[in-house]
């Protein structure tokens, strides 16, 4: 059947690391997780369109593991995460 090979071909690019950007960049322009409201109602039918594609996406990635999604965002996170540290008394000591 067509979707199982899609889901089976899913599965494959989300075991890399490339894939996983890509899956969430298109995740991140469907805008699944923003408003699709705008004043203008022809573009606000074009962003509902893009998050109808986000929507089936995510059941897609859903039906390939449960927490994909959540290990992807979180993976993401985790490599735009930039963390400031201030040097502890012993780094200072140490330095000397």
């Amino acid at each position: 059947m067509k979707s199982e090979k899609f889901i089976a071909n899913l599965r494959q690019i989300s075991k890399d690391k490339a894939g996983r950007i890509v899956i969430w960049g298109l995740l991140e322009h469907a805008r699944i997780h923003q408003s699709v409201f705008d004043s203008n109602a022809s573009l606000m039918a074009f962003r509902e369109g893009e998050r109808n594609f986000g929507l089936w996406l995510e059941d897609c990635l859903t039906k390939v593991n449960p927490n994909l999604i959540y290990e992807i965002a979180k993976e993401i996170n985790d490599d735009n995460c930039l963390l400031y540290t201030s040097p502890s008394p012993r780094d200072y000591a140490a330095s000397r």
